[in-house]
């Protein structure tokens, strides 16, 4: 899939967001860093003092204990929030016309819950792949590509998940369901 001249590409994992702009030609692109905010977290053992609670039963003598809260995990949340700020702000102030969204799937999943309407309608496309960590080159490359090392999942716009198998060769014709899915133009029954 191509990145349209001018397009943004947001990146996203539990440690850093990073939002780029396609300074290139869709054909060949060139990402430039726009934005970046990383965050460390520190161990859990460090940042949970207590150990987890203990509950017992109103009836009867049994006790049962609580889970000990996962503060990685709600670093991670509130990250993503932050970055649906940021896409937000960005895209109401007019900056971004096209957006790819790239990020690890559980932070996918927690930035389409805080999508504003207006960024929902600026996606062209999100893959569920972790590359926050990569170069832009590569980062580039597995957009265009659709893959790296591993499979990624590729959601087009707000359609169903679409594998990299649909998106390269097209999807089966054996397929029971008869669903139109658009990708960046074209169109394929799925």
């Amino acid at each position: 899939m191509n990145i349209p001249a001018g397009a943004y590409v947001f990146v996203a994992d539990g440690r850093q967001l990073l939002l780029f702009e396609n300074t290139g030609l869709a054909a060949d692109p060139k990402l430039e860093v726009k934005a970046h905010r990383e965050r460390a977290s520190v161990a859990t053992r460090d940042q949970g003092a207590d150990r987890p609670g203990k509950t017992q039963a109103r009836v009867g003598g049994a006790r049962s204990a609580h889970e000990q809260t996962d503060f990685h995990r709600q670093d991670e949340d509130e990250l993503a929030a932050e970055g649906a700020d940021m896409l937000r702000r960005s895209v109401l102030a007019g900056e971004v016309k096209a957006l790819i969204v790239v990020a690890a799937p559980r932070i996918l999943g927690q930035l389409r819950k805080r999508y504003h309407g207006e960024v929902r309608s600026r996606i062209r496309a999100e893959i569920a792949k972790e590359v926050a960590g990569r170069p832009a080159n590569e980062i580039a490359t597995v957009v265009v590509n659709g893959r790296s090392c591993g499979r990624s999942a590729i959601f087009v716009g707000q359609g169903r998940e679409i594998s990299r198998r649909d998106v390269h060769r097209g999807p089966s014709l054996r397929s029971p369901r008869r669903a139109a899915v658009q990708v960046l133009g074209r169109v394929w029954r799925a």
